[in-house]
């Protein structure tokens, strides 16, 4: 009796490890398996499936119900569209606790209007609150936010109460109040190797939206967004604290303050090895006020303008920056730039290549609605010249991360000093053959290598 029921326990033990092998390795497909994305997402087991999606266009909302599971395309965001057209909901929720290992990867997601709570809509395109998902490889594009709410942020992704990994999408063409690309509040995610382009916040926050925040924002390209109240055409920030490095900032635009950043409310952001160049607005291209501070290092601050004055109650402090060709207009209440003080210089940087606005501004007028004015806009080549002056011209005792980069892939430091800017030269010294080129891509941005 014993050597069968060791033979029965034994049968039973191995039996149920080989269910347990099989429901890990389960892929359910879209629509082979099943016609809807949310059906499979209903279907899947939570820790152990995934959905593969092919290539079409869905118009239908998702909710990812908690679970963690990888939700992605088989053949890339160009061919697998979410469109949440005509269902006024965010295109994708996560609202139930999800973490890290629940991923979006590979899709277009577009047609959003915003989640629904009372009297508000958030997250046009993504809705994530008190969850922190993975979202890679994505388009997110041409989510609206309606103006029929007391409350709406996040045009393209609303993160609350969330430490998200958002990385390498392109955020293109949102609109929303706050945050037209990115809104958060309450949060600490990495965003990090983003194009977050030509968005539009009807208040504050172009780019990105900042509320209450923290985190880390890397290696993005921020260009050719617009803000219009309470401006911050790249970013704009209030009680925040967040680390802004190796970003490229260019032609971002707002109607009154901070054309690049505002920084307000008792906001204290660190921004490091950053290019800045080209932002405009009306009073002002960098604000901080309100008992706010920031801390400028290793970074290029060149030709903005103010059309009429640079407003910045709170001083900022620059070390080992570039600051020049900056236009400021008239200056009452401002923070003149330190050239000649504390490794700070003002010299042209000479850029492989300038921005240009083409000659009709930055980003698409929304009130011409029959033409698109951002389809000229050149983001340039960031990258330095041979000879350029802020070639090793960083702080001395600059200790980059472990594996830290610019936004070409290319190691911090590559040789020698680290360089002003989003982009290290490697000169004078054996260039590196294991960095991987990860400067984003788009139609005006050059990535061919040195």
């Amino acid at each position: 009796m014993r050597h069968d029921t060791l033979f029965m326990r034994t049968a039973t033990l191995v039996a149920t490890l080989t269910a347990v092998d099989f429901a890990i390795a389960e892929t359910l497909h879209v629509p082979a398996d099943h016609t809807t994305i949310q059906s499979c997402i209903d279907a899947a087991v939570s820790g152990q499936d995934e959905c593969v999606v092919a290539p079409g266009t869905y118009n239908e909302t998702i909710d990812f119900l908690g679970k963690a599971i990888t939700l992605r395309s088989s053949d890339g965001p160009e061919a697998t569209i979410i469109d949440a057209t005509g269902l006024n909901d965010s295109v994708i929720t996560f609202k139930s606790g999800e973490g890290l290992d629940s991923v979006v990867e590979g899709f277009t997601i577009t047609g959003g209007t915003g989640g629904h709570h009372p009297n508000t809509h958030h997250g046009g395109g993504i809705y994530i609150s008190h969850a922190s998902p993975t979202i890679i490889d994505n388009i997110i594009t041409k989510n609206h936010l309606g103006e029929d709410t007391e409350g709406y942020n996040g045009g393209g992704i609303y993160l609350n109460h969330s430490n998200a990994l958002i990385t390498n999408n392109t955020i293109e063409k949102n609109v929303a109040l706050g945050g037209g690309g990115i809104w958060m509040s309450f949060s600490a995610p990495t965003i990090e190797d983003n194009l977050i382009l030509h968005n539009i916040a009807d208040d504050s926050g172009g780019g990105i939206g900042i509320s209450y925040s923290t985190g880390l924002i890397s290696r993005n390209l921020i260009a050719g967004n617009r803000a219009g109240m309470l401006d911050g055409g790249a970013i704009g920030m209030g009680v925040s604290s967040p680390r802004l490095i190796s970003n490229a900032i260019i032609g971002n635009t707002s109607g009154i303050f901070g054309g690049a950043l505002l920084i307000a409310a008792a906001s204290a952001p660190t921004i490091e090895g950053c290019t800045i160049v080209g932002n405009m607005s009306d009073y002002n291209f960098i604000s901080i006020f309100q008992d706010s501070s920031a801390n400028f290092a290793n970074s290029i601050i060149v030709f903005n303008s103010s059309r009429k004055e640079i407003v910045s109650i709170d001083r900022p402090e620059f070390a080992h920056c570039d600051g020049h060709g900056n236009n400021v207009g008239q200056c009452f209440v401002c923070s003149a730039f330190p050239a000649g003080s504390g490794g700070n210089i003002s010299n042209d940087p000479l850029f492989v290549r300038n921005p240009s606005d083409g000659g009709d501004g930055w980003g698409d007028d929304p009130a011409t609605t029959d033409v698109d004015e951002g389809a000229n806009d050149d983001f340039g080549d960031l990258r330095l010249q041979l000879g350029s002056p802020c070639i090793d011209a960083g702080d001395p005792d600059f200790e980059p991360l472990p594996g830290e980069t610019d936004l070409g892939g290319r190691a911090r430091v590559s040789c020698g000093r680290v360089d002003m800017g989003a982009y290290e030269r490697v000169q004078n010294c054996r260039p590196r053959t294991d960095a991987v080129n990860r400067t984003p891509q788009s139609r005006h941005l050059e990535s061919t290598s040195d």
